[in-house]
């Protein structure tokens, strides 16, 4: 995230909503992030229990991303993405 330029990058936790990975700014919307190691079990996507909670409970975020090592996947407002694709939020 550093080397593409996002330099304000934060981290929440909340006893309401979870914890996020980070939370980081792009133009004036707000991305969280969250990332998950190892691989999902097959035909079972991973928990993403706190992204949920925060599009739930924050309706002005438009997009949270997973990064993990499955395929890209879109769910809603969820957008899973492989950790190597990280280099692409910006587009």
């Amino acid at each position: 995230l550093l080397s593409h330029g996002y330099n304000n990058i934060n981290y929440y936790n909340s006893k309401k909503i979870g914890e996020v990975d980070f939370i980081i700014e792009k133009d004036t919307k707000i991305i969280p992030i969250e990332v998950k190691s190892g691989k999902s079990k097959k035909n079972v996507t991973y928990n993403h229990n706190t992204l949920d909670n925060v599009l739930n409970n924050y309706k002005d975020i438009d997009n949270a991303l997973l990064l993990s090592q499955d395929n890209v996947l879109v769910e809603g407002k969820l957008i899973h993405y492989p950790a190597y694709m990280i280099m692409f939020i910006d587009r």
